[in-house]
């Protein structure tokens, strides 16, 4: 068995050399990660016409170039002549991240470096604060080609992810004072986070005892998180807040679900949100919104009736909110954590059958995404990280309530055990 701090040198090395590989296979040869790339675009766009983004129109011809890329390696005989290389999403994120780029000049690889650490302190985070001790917790953020992938694409999201795992610490601990700006800085670039909040908010308001020293420091870290939001879109051009106001007004206009849906594809393989399945059932994209947001809804209230008056780990908490965050948004292209989150949140409440039936559930899901990837890097198959297709979307209906389940009853279980000694 490694000794924890030899197993922390290894797991931080890890994420090192993965960063140095990363250098040479993209900065040192000229490109950017394909995320980054987004981000870096957005930021000169705005230093140059005080908005990062594009127009509708050219925003829906980059979701088409995406398609007509895919059509070049997957369906090559269906490819026209100019079918487009590998394509970078659109900019689709608040002004704020394009804002900081711009005005700090980070370049990609000093992102990459701040996704190294954003990475190592995340898993690390996790593993002391899920309360297991066993250095073999981290192996499964080692192995996990979601993360990896996520990481090498250069995506914000493991850095927002470490930083909510952080802010919704700190509100646990009753400090929401330090967990406002943190709730700021991630609502300021992804707002669908604020479905994470929210539901470990009402989650947190089960946990006993002191329910009402938590509901108090909730409405406080909301109020000055608000404040921190509205004093940065201030600080905003003028030109970008009135972009974003119509992004945010009318969000399928720039979209891939604005194309048809001959072009959706293989967009519509990789997106494991619910939303997605309800849009394959045929319902507009208003309709399929609401749909999605009100299964979140459903799933919060179970989760509150079932959790009432019952003590509930900050481990729980966390990874039912981040369950119900995948739940509520509308694309989801990568479970990065869904896994590790799962694991640790559940364990302690399992019996050795149980363990292993779970440990064999999530190596089987986890090897599939490695399958999908490396399909997907051979141009044999467009599911990127999942093997799911859009007629079975078996992840989205399966593993991913399954998760939200497991843990759900596993919190439940633990909750009874946590009461039994003061009764």
């Amino acid at each position: 068995m490694l000794r924890p701090a030899l197993a922390v040198a290894l797991f931080s090395a890890w994420w090192i050399l993965l960063t140095l590989a990363l250098r040479a296979i993209t900065l040192d040869a000229g490109e950017l990660p394909v995320d980054y790339r987004t981000y870096a675009l957005a930021a000169e766009r705005l230093g140059q016409s005080g908005s990062p983004y594009p127009a509708a129109e050219t925003v829906r011809g980059t979701w088409q170039a995406m398609h007509e890329s895919a059509l070049a390696v997957f369906r090559p005989d269906a490819a026209g002549p100019d079918a487009a290389g590998v394509v970078s999403g659109p900019y689709l994120y608040p002004p704020g991240l394009a804002l900081v780029l711009q005005q700090t000049g980070l370049t990609g690889g000093q992102f990459l470096v701040l996704l190294a650490g954003a990475t190592i302190g995340l898993c690390l985070g996790w593993w002391r604060l899920s309360g297991l001790r066993s250095a073999v917790w981290l192996l499964p953020a080692c192995v996990s080609i979601d993360l990896i992938a996520v990481f090498m694409g250069g995506n914000v999201e493991i850095l927002l992810i470490a930083l909510s795992l952080l802010a919704c610490r700190l509100l646990w601990a009753r400090h929401p004072l330090a967990a406002a700006p943190v709730v700021a800085a991630v609502l300021l670039v992804k707002p669908q986070f604020a479905l994470l909040f929210a539901a470990f908010a009402c989650l947190g308001l089960c946990a006993t005892p002191g329910r009402r020293d938590f509901l108090r420091a909730s409405v406080i870290c909301a109020g000055a998180a608000l404040v921190l939001i509205a004093l940065d879109i201030l600080r905003w051009p003028p030109a970008a807040r009135a972009d974003f106001l119509a992004y945010a007004s009318a969000p399928a206009e720039f979209l891939y679900f604005a194309l048809d849906d001959a072009s959706q594809w293989p967009m519509r393989t990789w997106n494991r949100a619910p939303l997605q399945v309800f849009l394959n059932l045929g319902l507009p994209f208003g309709a399929a919104q609401a749909a999605s947001i009100a299964l979140y809804g459903l799933l919060l209230g179970i989760s509150g009736l079932v959790l009432r008056g019952r003590a509930l780990t900050f481990a729980s908490a966390f990874a039912l909110a981040y369950a119900l965050l995948i739940v509520g948004r509308p694309i989801t292209w990568a479970l990065p954590m869904l896994s590790v989150f799962t694991l640790a949140a559940v364990w302690p409440a399992l019996t050795r059958r149980g363990r292993v039936a779970l440990v064999l559930v999530a190596a089987g899901v986890g090897l599939s995404h490695w399958v999908a990837f490396g399909l997907f890097v051979a141009g044999i198959w467009p599911g990127l990280l999942t093997l799911q297709t859009p007629a079975l979307p078996w992840e989205t209906l399966v593993i991913l309530p399954g998760a939200w389940a497991l843990v759900l009853l596993a919190a439940r279980r633990q909750g009874v055990a946590a009461r039994t000694p003061a009764a």
